[in-house]
Parts: structure tokens; C-alpha cells; sequence
């Protein structure tokens, strides 16, 4: 899948092998792409990081063979290090590192897809019948997201598209009446379930009842 030389392809460490980086090189692919520790890598060039995220920017070379690559390490705000290999020596480091960051969103929108639009499975093994059904994906989506804007809707993505599967085939009145309607909280929530208070009699000791006299002083 990775063909076109106009792109800019981001990429985890799954990705970039010493072949296809090699491969990529060759056909002037533009990469962004993080790599593992075990990519030997030798500094040829060291550049001053301008952002405070940037442990190193140099340009490195991993194959003797193959032109120089752009190497940038960084932090993110949970301590975590990336190590990125790229060929564009044209955009700042900052710029690269906010690129594969940007690969989080396109991660999230990929598993936004397959949750709700159920691209779980697959409808035919054929390259074509694949990519059909990708294209129906992004086409429901897209059409989601423009009736959504259209509507100034403000419930998230997932509850407006099953709003509207659910009015699809009905009038578009009932369809705006259901977007407009709020939601009413007629659950109580969690209530505390009462405990009754035993009755307690009072300890008066050993006490005898004199019947016929409370039978006297009721008469007088």
C-alpha cells in the first residue's frame, strides 16, 4: 500500500524494516516512521533540538549503501521516548514530531469505524471487494458528519449516527423533533435502602402486674 512518492507516510514500529526502509529510499518515498532500538543507527551530523520535547536531531545513516536519514527523538508528557527516522530534512523538528503525534487521531478515527460501522469483518478476500468496503465506511461517515454539521447537532458522533439509523426511513420532522429532544433524568439514581430500628422494650427488672388493682382505679 505504500506506492505514491507525493505522500507523507506515518507509521509505527510494525512498518519500517531495513528493507523497506531501503525500498522506500529508492523509489523517493516520504516516510515518517518510528523505529525500534534494535536499528542500529550511526551519527554522521548532530542538529540543535528548538523544541523542549526533542532530545536529539541529527542526521544518521543505518546501511552503507542507502543515503542519509533524518533521526529525531523525543519525549511525550508521559515520559514515554519515540525514536523517528524520516527523509524530510525540509520541515523542523517540532513538525516532525507533531506528525506521528497526529498518527493518534487517525488511529482513533481507523477504531471509531470499525466499533460502530461494523468493519470488523470482512465481506470478500478480493483486493477490490476490500477496498469497497472501506469506501462504504468513510462514504457513511462522511455523509454522518455533514448532516451532523448541517444540524449544529452537539451529541457526540456515535449518538447522532444511531439517531439517524433509527429515522432514516421516517419523515425528516421527527428526525429534527428526536435531535432536539433532551434527554430527561427520570432515574433517582442509587437510593439508600432504609433499615428499620428494632423496637427495643424497657428493662424494668422483676415487676408484678396487680390486675384487679388497675381494674379498681379505672372504675374510681
Amino acid at each position: 500500500m505504500i506506492e505514491e512518492s507525493d505522500y507523507i507516510y506515518i507509521m509505527d514500529r510494525g512498518y519500517p524494516s531495513r528493507e523497506n526502509l531501503q525500498s522506500w529510499q529508492a523509489k523517493e518515498i516520504s516516510f515518517v516512521a518510528r523505529v525500534s532500538k534494535s536499528l542500529r543507527l550511526g551519527i554522521l551530523e548532530e542538529y540543535t533540538p528548538t523544541h523542549s520535547s526533542v532530545v536529539q536531531d541529527a542526521k544518521v545513516s543505518y546501511t552503507v549503501s542507502q543515503p542519509p536519514v533524518r533521526y529525531v527523538e523525543f519525549i511525550d508528557e508521559k515520559q514515554r521516548t519515540y525514536r523517528i527516522l524520516t527523509i524530510r530534512f525540509d520541515l523542523t523538528d517540532q513538525q516532525i514530531m507533531e506528525l506521528y503525534r497526529a498518527r493518534w487521531t487517525i488511529e482513533l478515527f481507523f477504531k471509531w469505524i470499525k466499533q460502530h460501522l461494523r468493519f470488523t469483518k470482512i465481506w470478500s478476500t478480493k483486493p477490490q471487494g476490500i477496498w469497497n468496503q472501506m469506501f462504504l465506511a468513510l462514504i457513511a461517515y462522511g455523509l454522518t458528519l455533514i448532516v451532523k454539521l448541517q444540524t449544529n447537532s452537539k451529541k457526540t458522533p456515535w449518538e447522532f449516527f444511531r439517531l439517524l439509523q433509527t429515522y432514516l426511513y421516517k419523515t425528516v420532522g421527527s428526525f429534527t423533533k428526536a435531535l432536539n429532544k433532551k434527554n430527561k433524568k427520570t432515574s433517582k439514581g442509587r437510593q439508600k435502602v432504609p433499615i428499620p430500628k428494632q423496637k427495643v422494650s424497657p428493662e424494668l427488672g422483676n415487676v408484678a402486674l396487680d390486675k384487679k388493682g388497675t381494674k379498681e382505679r379505672k372504675r374510681r
